[in-house]
């Protein structure tokens, strides 16, 4: 640390206090104090420091007083969450969906069952979700979860339907390591079936791609009903 001139300001003693739990905000308060020009030091080889009992560390008289005055205002302040975050909506909950392989080897089609539920890829540009580009909502193809909103989709150039984001708490994620490298797999929050992978290599304002197949979505125009999702 840099030594301070005789004579000059003490340093700004600061205060951090962080809160962080379910249904609050995240908040950092700082507060500082400019504890003005330095008072003379006890002087002479006999003379002893006064403690500030209260900080544990040895200073001038009252410098423990400020600071528990200052720490005393902190914890006031962050025990009270943010207006605008508390209103802020969370994810929509997503009922579980259990059903044997049997039973969606019934229901979809041989494509659409190795994408979902064998982790297979389908060819770049072989899909035409991935030239769609009327407004609506993509939903899971097994299951019919809406995952992505049109707003969010983009030309990637890869050759699959790809999107910034996908619609809050409807995804989940795991690390994939079938390439070797690791990469970051996301499925259908609700059935499980597989949809693609996760970069950060796209546009804001999220500078996220996420590569979804085409085979394992289904396209709803928006001013169409959404199905019921399937049980």
């Amino acid at each position: 640390m840099r030594a301070l001139p005789s004579g000059s300001l003490r340093p700004r003693r600061a205060c951090f206090g962080t809160l962080s739990m379910h249904g609050r905000a995240v908040v950092t308060l700082i507060a500082t104090h400019s504890l003005g020009p330095a008072a003379p030091w006890p002087a002479g080889p006999k003379r002893r420091i006064q403690l500030a009992p209260e900080s544990g560390r040895e200073g001038p008289p009252g410098l423990g007083g400020v600071l528990r005055r200052h720490m005393v205002a902190v914890m006031i302040a962050v025990s009270f969450p943010l207006e605008h975050d508390m209103s802020r909506p969370g994810p929509t909950p997503v009922d579980k969906l259990t059903k044997p392989h049997s039973e969606w080897r019934q229901l979809l089609t041989p494509e659409q069952y190795a994408v979902l539920f064998e982790d297979a890829t389908e060819r770049s540009f072989s899909h035409p979700l991935n030239e769609e580009k009327r407004a609506g909502t993509f939903l899971c193809a097994a299951c019919s979860l809406p995952l992505f909103t049109s707003d969010a989709k983009f030309d990637s150039g890869t050759g699959w339907p790809s999107f910034t984001q996908p619609i809050q708490g409807h995804i989940d994620k795991k690390t994939d390591f079938k390439l070797v490298l690791p990469r970051t797999e996301y499925h259908c929050g609700r059935c499980g079936g597989h949809q693609g992978h996760v970069f950060n290599d796209g546009p804001q304002p999220t500078g996220q791609r996420w590569c979804n197949n085409g085979l394992a979505l289904q396209f709803i125009p928006a001013g169409d009903p959404l199905p019921a999702l399937r049980v």
